[in-house]
């Protein structure tokens, strides 16, 4: 223990489901713990960001623990993290890369600077911006006059984790933005809704093309099911472009 921060801890998430809900995660702790089965250490950590605030750390994944009480290990325990050392390897870190790396003198040294990368030029936020980053491929970026809503912006390397290159052929992204200058007419604020496909359904409508006896979205887990998508995509109206509904609307004046 000696030469420690006695009341703050780095151990290996040994367990992550906590049959009352709350969050708590079994952490295996040195000393204290290394005498212990590990199937037998009770998921007692708790959280120490509030619920607003959600990530469970999978299994095999590293966490600080704060004690409630220094050089006493089985007092209450509260955790952060998981400890992810680089935002490359966010889809999964080992407890032992993520405790490693961010110790100074640790004997594992960080992978590539993947920010350095051209391929991921775009993948990741920027050293100002506020964000809130998913496991693989999907995050929220803050910028100083714009939000943006992405999914599939990585291309992420199914065997490794750990190769991710800027998606450029599809990713789908909402970006809403208020524009320093003003745009044509005036226009100071946009928002842009970009897809390989765009659907607009309303909850109230008779939801084309949804084959589901209870005509219902999937509003458990997938709000709209991989396989609903796709009768959507194929049965639903299309929204023609808005010049070729003008000149539509232009030849019927003309007939009548």
């Amino acid at each position: 223990m000696e030469g420690k921060i006695t009341g703050v801890r780095y151990g290996e998430v040994i367990d992550n489901y906590d049959t009352t809900g709350a969050g708590r995660i079994a952490v295996k702790l040195s000393p204290e713990d290394d005498s212990k089965n590990p199937a037998d250490l009770e998921v007692e950590a708790f959280p120490f960001m509030p619920k607003m605030f959600y990530v469970r750390p999978k299994i095999g994944e590293g966490v600080f623990v704060l004690l409630s009480t220094n050089n006493n290990g089985d007092s209450q325990r509260f955790y952060i993290g998981p400890v992810i050392s680089q935002p490359h390897r966010m889809y999964r870190e080992d407890a032992f890369q993520g405790g490693d790396t961010y110790q100074r003198g640790a004997p594992k040294e960080f992978d590539p600077n993947p920010y350095n990368d051209p391929d991921s030029f775009g993948a990741y936020q920027d050293g100002n911006d506020v964000a809130v980053m998913g496991r693989k491929n999907c995050d929220i970026i803050i910028k100083d006059d714009d939000i943006r809503i992405r999914a599939g912006v990585k291309v992420v390397n199914d065997e490794s984790k750990y190769s991710v290159k800027f998606n450029e052929t599809n990713p789908a992204f909402i970006k809403l933005k208020y524009h320093e200058n003003e745009l044509d007419g005036g226009n100071k604020s946009t928002v842009s809704v970009v897809a390989d496909k765009i659907a607009l359904m309303s909850n109230k409508s008779d939801k084309v093309g949804i084959a589901d006896e209870t005509n219902n979205f999937g509003l458990r887990n997938d709000l709209i099911t991989d396989d609903q998508m796709n009768n959507i995509l194929q049965q639903a109206y299309r929204l023609p472009y808005g010049e070729i509904l003008v000149d539509l609307l232009k030849q019927m004046i003309a007939v009548f």
